[in-house]
């Protein structure tokens, strides 16, 4: 909770009767250093007030932690702070409680925690920064404190929404700036940025651009020094996201450009991730989000008089000495809604070209008329926002045209939509096509016209996304120009990509070009060998894993190939694109995709087509449909019965005793296991899938209580995880943890279960923070540890933590499986402590959610149980 809402917290504990007027209590208070409300404080120092130990039970804390959750002030991110702080203050209030009745060990306990949330509010600061020593690598650091792409001029008509901008920033962790493309959000935003630049205000500004998800964004557009060039992507990512939410409040992190809601799909997850922290965020999005309405801050046209001001600035050419000039300008501005960056466009357009407003007012009702068309044409119903979005291209798209610029202005536009969208220094652009003498003039037009946008200070060139796809569709329909230059480019920035000890953030925006500039000169590919060429060129981003610009490649360079004589590169790029589609987890588009390539190619060798069968097993097992993936992974074997040792085999055999093993059928997961594991070894193609064989064969005596074998296959895949130097930690911490769990059913073995739980749970801590969703794993094997020693606190207490971290997720991301264990084994405490009024009361509280439970996919043995353990209780 950040220090407002503290303060809030406070208030209502003490509106809601807690009544302390002993000396030491008031002296509890004197710490908040004037946080919370004084007359309160004064009334319960005098003794007005007294102190009502009936009201604090063993629930108190949850209460009150509800209570204040459902105030119309805190918005859905507050809650699950708050949710996460009502674990803390748990531990020091409610878990001490239930070993006693006593009233006066009730107050002492209840000081202790009014001191404990004193101490929150008055060093928030210090608290987090002693935590970012802890938890982060000191030599990794920002490269640039303030990472501000453009440096915009004076900003006309929107000082009411820099004011409100701030405002929001100082009281919120995240501010979501909606409103069309284009109509100012990151004028907005920049200029806000240049006016606290020089203040306290926040020590660093890191502006990113959208790219293709937010866990892309963050991982390639974060530029950190201090991060080793040589560690895996995964560990990168690790590394970022940790330091991330490791920084204060001062840190202000813009991402811009987004088109859908930064709460949509599958950017949902890292939006919780990232935000979590006490680090700024603002996005910029076309995308309104019912979710998220109360962080979001709508962006709306200028007023009239502001519209007028600015065509004015921008144009300077008096239209306004005859007033039916003045009224054909008004009718322009109202016609296109206010809309800044047409009214710049136009008004640059008729200065340079001295055009009338007759001749805008056409062109503007060109461009309407021809999206209307357009949506008559496809009959489908569309968004208001999409509308208007819709309509704006249609007329900068034929201001574009009614501009006629020249060849080589629109040669050097041709090259500019080829940058990322993050933009790239002129210098480096330049010297990237050396060879065109002219292009450093023909930009600096293009900027005077406003196609492009510049930045003197920070040297940064890029298109604005609009423009961007304005001349992409202009090539696409029109052809408008010849795309020599462009694939002089490629070649280029193909050959630095080559270069040696080139960093990985570069290397991102290198691959982002190529797949531009590919993108761009694949939709004029007509022969065999031209394909052939953008298919090598998707097939090396395959190899740098820039999965979002290969399957966007893919999926042009498909459009190409509708020829005969194509089909096996049909055949080749179908695979590949499949292959993407499950790696971004587009798994019914890769199904799509797979049953198209097993349907519309005959002879396919018997070894390929057992792999895509079975990787249609896994996609259909990754969306719970476990017989489908059974009836493919079965398809899959007959196909490989005379080739029984081969690798296809061994990963056919395991991902189907990870299907036999989601559905309780332990033996025959074993078996596959097996097989599996007896090819690998055979073959020896590496320590990495054969420590998953080891692993799974080690789960599967675990739950068959075989602990002798459970441990020996959980070491060997530990070794062999511990071996390889590239392995992910998190497979490290799953054996760690099994281990744990093996020991714990060994009589005598407590110590080193224990140990290995332990270490499971630091190493995780130390990866993801105290309360991402891989903890309640090790907080659940706790839990299990300490219920079968009989300590009863510690198991309650780390069971309860992992069912509120579980609980804590989005409710489309909730595992209600796992939900109904971490349940079930806070209800095996209660009981086994003999706390039957507490597991009452912990069963009415959670009735709703063991309800969803019988709801959901779960396996009907596993609801049957939940439900009789629960109406057993109530």
């Amino acid at each position: 909770m950040t220090r407002f809402y503290q303060a809030d917290f406070m208030n209502l504990l003490l509106k809601d009767g807690l009544k302390l007027t002993q000396a030491n209590v008031a002296d509890a208070f004197d710490e908040g250093n004037g946080t919370y409300n004084q007359s309160r404080i004064s009334k319960i120092k005098s003794g007005s007030k007294g102190f009502n130990t009936d009201r604090i039970d063993k629930n108190y804390a949850v209460k009150l932690f509800d209570r204040f959750s459902n105030s119309s002030k805190i918005n859905y991110r507050e809650r699950y702070l708050i949710f996460q702080k009502q674990i803390e203050l748990k531990y020091h209030i409610e878990l001490p409680m239930r070993a006693t009745s006593s009233k006066e060990v009730t107050k002492e306990i209840f000081v202790k925690t009014i001191k404990y949330l004193c101490q929150l509010a008055r060093e928030p600061e210090r608290a987090n920064e002693r935590a970012s020593r802890v938890n982060s690598d000191k030599k990794v650091h920002f490269t640039d404190s303030f990472k501000v792409p453009v440096n915009r001029s004076a900003l006309i008509g929107r000082s009411n929404e820099l004011k409100e901008l701030d405002e929001r920033l100082a009281n919120n962790r995240v501010v979501v700036l909606t409103g069309l493309g284009g109509i100012g959000k990151t004028a907005l935003i920049l200029n806000y940025v240049s006016q606290i630049q020089d203040t306290n205000r926040f020590k660093s500004v890191q502006f990113i651009t959208y790219q293709n998800s937010l866990k892309q964004t963050i991982v390639q557009g974060i530029d950190l020094s201090g991060i080793s060039p040589k560690i895996t992507d995964e560990k990168r990512e690790e590394q970022i996201f940790r330091f991330i939410k490791n920084q204060t409040n001062d840190t202000l992190i813009v991402i811009d450009n987004m088109v859908t809601s930064p709460y949509s799909g599958e950017d949902r997850e890292t939006f919780d991730e990232i935000t979590s922290g006490r680090c700024r965020f603002v996005f910029l999005t076309r995308a309104h989000d019912e979710d998220i309405k109360t962080l979001e801050f709508p962006i709306l046209p200028l007023s009239e008089k502001k519209q007028l001001q600015l065509f004015s600035e921008e144009c300077q050419v008096p239209y306004y000495d005859a007033p039916e000039d003045q009224q054909k300008i008004k009718q322009i501005l109202k016609t296109i809604n206010g809309h800044t960056l047409t009214i710049i466009l136009i008004a640059k357009y008729m200065a340079a070209n001295d055009t009338t407003p007759d001749a805008v007012i056409t062109t503007i009702g060109e461009g309407i008329q021809e999206f209307n068309d357009q949506n008559a044409k496809v009959k489908v119903a569309t968004a208001a926002t999409n509308t208007q979005q819709g309509t704006i291209f249609s007329i900068i798209k034929n201001i574009f045209n009614m501009a006629a610029l020249n060849i080589g202005l629109k040669r050097a536009l041709a090259l500019l939509v080829c940058l990322p969208e993050q933009g790239v220094p002129l210098r480096k652009f330049l010297k990237w096509n050396q060879q065109d003498i002219t292009l450093k003039e023909r930009i600096g037009e293009l900027i005077g016209l406003n196609w492009i946008e510049y930045s003197g200070k920070t040297d940064l060139l890029r298109p604005h996304p609009i423009i961007r796809d304005v001349v992409i569709d202009a090539q696409q329909h029109e052809r408008f120009i010849n795309l020599e230059n462009v694939d002089d480019f490629l070649t280029e920035i193909e050959h630095q990509l080559e270069e040696p000890n080139v960093a990985i953030s570069q290397a991102h925006i290198f691959s982002q070009m190529i797949s531009n500039a590919a993108s761009l000169l694949v939709r004029d590919a007509t022969s065999v060998q031209e394909i052939k060429r953008f298919v090598q060129i998707a097939e090396d981003m395959d190899d740098n894993s820039t999965y979002y610009e290969m399957d966007s490649l893919y999926k042009l360079i498909l459009q190409r190939t509708g020829e005969s004589e194509m089909g096996e590169m049909q055949f080749r790029i179908l695979s590949k694109l499949a292959h993407s589609e499950k790696e971004l987890g587009k798994y019914q588009e890769a199904i799509a995709h797979y049953q198209q390539i097993i349907k519309s190619f005959k002879n396919i060798p018997e070894p390929q087509l057992a792999s895509f069968k079975c990787q249609l097993g896994i996609l259909y097992r990754k969306q719970g449909r476990y017989q489908h993936a059974l009836d493919k992974f079965q398809e899959a074997i007959e196909l490989m019965k005379n080739e029984p040792n081969n690798l296809v085999t061994a990963e056919i055999y395991n991902e189907r005793g990870v299907a036999y093993l989601n559905q309780g059928e332990l033996d025959k997961a074993l078996v596959d296991y097996e097989k599996g594991r007896i090819i690998r070894e055979k073959i020896g193609n590496g320590k990495k899938d054969l420590a998953f064989s080891y692993h799974n064969i080690g789960t599967v005596y675990q739950k068959l209580g075989n602990f002798e074998l459970a441990i020996r296959n959980h070491q060997k895949a530990l070794q062999l995880r511990t071996d390889e130097p590239r392995e992910k930690e998190e497979d490290v911490a799953a054996s760690l943890n099994m281990l744990g769990l093996d020991y714990m059913h060994v009589p005598d073995k407590e110590e080193q279960a224990e140990n290995y739980l332990k270490r499971a749970f630091k190493l995780r801590s130390d990866l993801y923070g105290e309360y991402h969703p891989q903890i309640a794993w090790s907080c659940y094997a706790l839990g299990q540890f300490y219920e079968k020693c009989a300590n009863y606190e510690k198991a309650y207490e780390n069971a309860y933590k992992s069912l509120m971290i579980r609980l804590s997720a989005p409710a489309g991301s909730r595992n209600y499986r796992y939900i109904s264990k971490s349940i079930e084994l806070v209800m095996t405490i209660y009981r086994e402590s003999g706390q039957d009024e507490a597991l009452i009361k912990f069963s009415r509280k959670f009735q709703k959610t063991i309800r969803e439970i019988n709801d959901r996919n779960l396996l009907e043995s596993q609801r049957q149980q939940m439900l009789a353990l629960f109406n057993g209780v109530i």
